[in-house]
């Protein structure tokens, strides 16, 4: 039971984690053990990071297999994606779903992040791709989609933040307006930076069992605010601003937002006027679009984005380094606290 979150941003990918593990005895009649103990994504490669939820067990071993599969076949310079590589990794998946799983089917689903060059192309693109056992059918996600996977999509405030994310108003009336009062049309792009301090700040104020206060996240960011010198980018502002874009700042229930809002019909609407009453304007308006773009370095979305890992603490005493990151650590965690491994069920 937990709350697995990936981003698929215009700018960069995201992904998001609480640290709780839900213990459940095998004997019907004992009540389940929440722990804040584990670190749920993990590094595969350069590119690319993995989250799961379900079985601790079955999860945390097939990860260290897919990792010590991954360090032993690649090479420097080589990067991790599923483009023409997806019935090979599910074939992969399956197979190490089933080494581990002792003939069972437990609940299990991984969700990948990464940032890849697809075909032909030079420039980085982030991606969110989801594995559901046991079969490893698998859910990709487009620019600016919110994918999820846990006990946390049972939480209606959490999917109201979700759904707030990805650009859509929730139906819940009620709870919307008490997370997003000064927000009537939640926005339609998000930078993964942005995602990630809303998802943490607005997640820790929401209760629901098996979803612990404390997150952990993994974010890579494109070179887009690279693209433009310092004196350009405010000249691009100047500019925009001169054809409708109106900058915002509104608060949420815990974070705050700088918000940018361009009504597209109005910004035609007063390029044509500007381009019927002020031609020469007009003109040099379209000369500085230009001359931006030319000016402006593309290459930058050629380099690897680097990924940054992120420890979001509440109040307590938790700390990253404490956190159980293989299958060995938290059964010790287990032994150590009473917890007999063998008669109960440990679920992310």
């Amino acid at each position: 039971m937990t709350w697995v979150v990936g981003f698929n941003g215009f700018n960069g990918v995201l992904c998001v984690a609480d640290v709780q593990v839900t213990i459940e005895y095998l004997q019907k009649g004992r009540p389940p053990i929440y722990l804040d103990c584990l670190k749920k994504i993990h590094r595969l490669w350069d590119n690319a990071y993995v989250a799961f939820s379900g079985d601790v067990r079955v999860g945390l071993l097939l990860i260290a297999d897919l990792q010590a599969n991954i360090a032993s076949n690649f090479r420097a310079g080589m990067l991790f994606t599923v483009e023409d590589r997806m019935a090979n990794l599910q074939q992969t998946l399956r197979g190490l779903y089933e080494l581990h799983s002792n003939g069972q089917t437990p609940e299990l689903q991984l969700m990948f992040t990464f940032v890849h060059q697809p075909e032909e192309s030079l420039r980085f693109q982030p991606a969110v791709c989801r594995f559901i056992a046991p079969d490893f059918r698998f859910n990709s996600s487009q620019t600016h989609e919110v994918d999820q996977c846990g006990s946390g999509l049972r939480s209606k405030e959490l999917r109201v933040i979700a759904e707030f994310l990805a650009g859509r108003r929730s139906d819940d009336v009620q709870l919307y307006e008490r997370i997003f009062s000064k927000i009537p049309i939640p926005p339609n792009v998000a930078t993964v930076k942005k995602a990630r301090t809303l998802l943490t700040s607005e997640a820790a104020l929401t209760s629901h069992p098996g979803v612990s206060k404390i997150f952990c996240s993994v974010m890579a960011e494109r070179g887009t605010n690279q693209l433009f010198s310092e004196e350009d980018h405010k000249m691009l502002m100047m500019i925009m601003r001169e054809v409708g874009l109106r900058k915002d700042q509104v608060n949420t229930r815990a974070d705050q937002l700088v918000t940018y809002v361009c009504d597209v019909p109005k910004f035609k609407m007063q390029l044509e006027m500007i381009r019927s009453i002020y031609p020469f304007k007009y003109q040099q308006l379209c000369m500085d679009f230009a001359r931006l773009d030319k000016r402006a370095d593309y290459s930058v979305l050629e380099k690897l984005p680097r990924f940054v890992e992120e420890f979001h603490a509440d109040t307590s005493s938790i700390k990253a380094t404490s956190l159980c990151t293989t299958w060995a650590e938290m059964a010790s965690y287990m032994s150590k606290r009473g917890i007999p491994v063998a008669i109960c069920a440990a679920t992310a």
